[in-house]
This record gives structure tokens, C-alpha cells and sequence, in this order.
């Protein structure tokens, strides 16, 4: 009623009418509607400035060793993925070889999810010359410095923000895949949302219109992030050909997401109160 503006990130628990505006991203899977724009990844506090900034005082710190750098970010439990010890053996052997068949070597950080188990599994597997820095809270962190200095990118796809803010660098990403521990129920929702959305006839379309209604929602499937990813050459999974040779950023979007919420001021403003579709209900 005060003609402010309704802006909701991520994927609204809502009617999606209720927002001026809705910023989302692939594993939300939120229908097309005019107020709904899809980002490709998580919006960043990164930029050029700020990683050159953060990349001086730490490239000295391996600045021995051996080029080309692999930066390894290492991520940990999520409510639908477990890492076991054994995932993160197979990660060291994996980044051990990739970093061998290049004469390169490893910078590696871990996260606040990431557990001492899976962290010394996948340090017993590298050989190679490597830098690596266990998470401390409240302790200087070399991540940013990775992302501005590293020549390519190993990230483990328990997290989709790590691994959008290696897309933007536009250096070769390697993705090394854990396996969920998904529900019957989660995996047959996901499987029934995308056989729904395929299909182009009335029951696909009252599904998006309940989506759309607030009345059910969409399953949250952070793969579409991934596939995605992969399907238009930005990464590959550790281990298979990249098919790119030209690597270019990922889009940034941070600016078109600002932008995106200033046009809603820009617009001309009745002097009524705007009605919202709450005010019909």
C-alpha cells in the first residue's frame, strides 16, 4: 500500500505475483513469468578489483611452485549430499594426476563444511607440489587469491556459489561430482517436475500456474546448475575433455540484477497505491 517495492532472491515461498520482482537461479526452476528473471549463478561480492587486491599478499606465499596452478576447492556435507572419506580419496587422486600430467601443482582450500576426515582422505592421495590451507574461522584465507591467481579450477559440486565464482574467472573448471543421498520422495518429485515440464499440453501449464500461485512448488535440483555448465562449455567433469579452448567468464550478473531492481524506480509511479495481488484475495 506504500508503493515500496517487493524484491525477493532465491525461490519465494509465495504466489510468485505477490513480488515486483523475483532474482532466481537454475536449481530453482521457477516457470517463466514476466517478474521472474533467471540468473545463471549466485550473486557475488567479487570482482577484478577486489581479487587483484587479495592476490598480492598470498602469491608470494607459493610462488615456488611449479606452474600451471590447480586451485582444489573442497566443500563438504549438504542436506542432500553426503562427502565420505572415500569421495575425497578419489578427489586427491583425481587432482593428483591432473596436476602430474602437467608438470603443475595444487593450491587447495577447504570450507567451513569440510571435515578433518576429508581432509587428510584427500591430502593422503597428493604427491604433487602443493599449497594447502585448512578453513579457521576468523583466519586470513587464500580463496579469493585462488580465484585471481590459480590457471585452472577443481571444485566439488556440493557447492553451487564456489563453483559459479570459478566460472566467472574464465579459466578451464574441472567439477568433481558427490553423489546424493536424495530421498525416494525428493528423487521421484524431481523426476515428475521434469517429465511436466517437457510435456507442452494443459497439465504443464496448471502445473506452472500452481507454481505460479504459490500452491505447490518447484523441487530444488542444484544438477540443473551443473548441467547446464557443462552443456555450454564452461566446465567438465574432472577427468573428461574440456571443449573449450577459448575460455571466456561465465556471465557476471551482479550488475544486471542491480540494474534489474533499479528499473522497478525508474518506472513511472502511479499516485495511487500500486494493487498487489494480495489486495484481490
Amino acid at each position: 500500500m506504500s508503493g515500496a517495492r517487493l524484491v525477493h532472491i532465491g525461490r519465494p515461498r509465495a504466489r510468485l505475483d505477490y513480488f515486483d520482482l523475483v532474482l532466481t537461479t537454475p536449481q530453482y526452476r521457477l516457470p517463466p513469468t514476466e517478474n521472474v528473471i533467471e540468473l545463471s549463478g549466485p550473486l557475488t561480492t567479487f570482482n577484478p578489483e577486489t581479487l587483484t587486491a587479495s592476490a598480492g599478499p598470498w602469491g608470494e606465499r607459493f610462488s615456488h611452485l611449479p606452474r600451471p596452478w590447480f586451485a582444489v576447492f573442497i566443500g563438504g556435507d549438504t542436506p542432500t549430499l553426503r562427502f565420505p572419506t572415500s569421495a575425497a580419496s578419489d578427489l586427491g587422486f583425481a587432482c593428483n594426476n591432473l596436476a602430474a600430467s602437467q608438470n603443475g601443482s595444487l593450491l587447495v582450500t577447504t570450507s567451513p563444511r569440510t571435515s578433518n576426515q576429508v581432509a587428510n582422505a584427500f591430502l593422503a592421495e597428493v604427491k604433487v607440489p602443493s599449497f594447502c590451507f585448512r578453513w579457521q574461522e576468523n583466519a586470513d584465507n587464500p580463496y579469493a587469491a585462488f580465484l585471481a591467481l590459480a590457471d585452472q579450477f577443481i571444485v566439488t559440486n556440493d557447492s553451487i556459489s564456489m563453483t559459479h565464482e570459478a566460472a566467472l574467472a574464465g579459466r578451464p573448471l574441472h567439477i568433481f561430482p558427490i553423489y546424493g543421498n536424495d530421498t525416494l520422495y525428493r528423487t521421484a518429485l524431481r523426476r515428475l517436475d521434469h517429465r511436466l515440464r517437457s510435456q507442452n499440453n494443459l497439465i504443464a501449464k496448471a502445473y506452472e500456474g500452481m507454481i505460479r500461485r504459490g500452491l505447490i512448488y518447484s523441487p530444488k535440483s542444484p544438477a540443473d546448475y551443473f548441467d547446464r555448465l557443462i552443456e555450454n562449455g564452461f566446465a567438465a567433469r574432472i577427468g573428461r575433455p574440456l571443449k573449450e579452448t577459448d575460455f571466456r567468464p561465465y556471465a557476471a550478473e551482479t550488475d544486471r540484477a542491480v540494474q534489474s531492481v533499479r528499473s522497478l524506480f525508474l518506472s513511472e509511479v502511479d499516485s495511487e497505491p500500486q494493487e498487489k495481488a494480495w489486495d484481490k484475495s
